[in-house]
């Protein structure tokens, strides 16, 4: 497996590459994610510096080519629902998997060891905007991301979760 992505400063590369700080690489964008998927699918979780954080598999399908794309992503479970954040780590620009979804809302699921469908749904409005405050409350990079571009950063729930208690149990209040 290429490590490199995961070695010290990989998180901070990737951040600073979608929001301008570097050019895009995308030969490291795909290194990075294929290495964070393999991380995931083999142990859980990342390893090292970027443990701890709650991590998913989704697979999304490409809009031209129809081809299933794995990418991680952070999740957060808020009021039972099962969230992720179209953050691209507050880049001006949607990321690729938010713009396969709206196309294709039927994705793929990998959580804990368990895999499952679900169909994902953007939030709008009053509701997304309490979730949000929920996230940025438990999870100051999205804040952070968000005081980086004017676009609002989705926040998509996938509908059809199947959630343990424990993942209930561990997830956010809006109220």
């Amino acid at each position: 497996m290429w490590d490199e992505p995961l070695a010290r400063g990989g998180v901070e590369r990737l951040e600073a590459a979608f929001t301008g700080g570097l050019d895009t690489d995308l030969d490291f964008v795909r290194g990075f994610n294929d290495a964070v998927v393999a991380e995931l699918r083999a142990h859980g979780q990342v390893r090292g510096e970027d443990s701890g954080k709650t991590r998913l598999v989704l697979t999304v399908r490409g809009r031209s080519s129809g081809s299933p794309r794995a990418v991680p992503t952070s999740y957060l479970v808020v009021d039972g629902r099962l969230l992720v954040v179209a953050s691209r780590g507050g880049s001006d620009e949607h990321p690729q998997w938010y713009r396969n979804l709206l196309a294709t809302p039927e994705v793929g699921v990998e959580l804990n060891g368990r895999a499952f469908d679900a169909v994902a749904r953007p939030t709008e409005g009053a509701d997304r905007d309490a979730l949000f405050q929920a996230i940025a409350a438990a999870a100051p990079h999205f804040a952070r991301y968000q005081r980086r571009t004017a676009r609002a950063l989705p926040v998509v729930e996938l509908l059809g979760a199947r959630l343990t208690a424990e993942e209930l149990a561990a997830g956010l209040r809006t109220a």
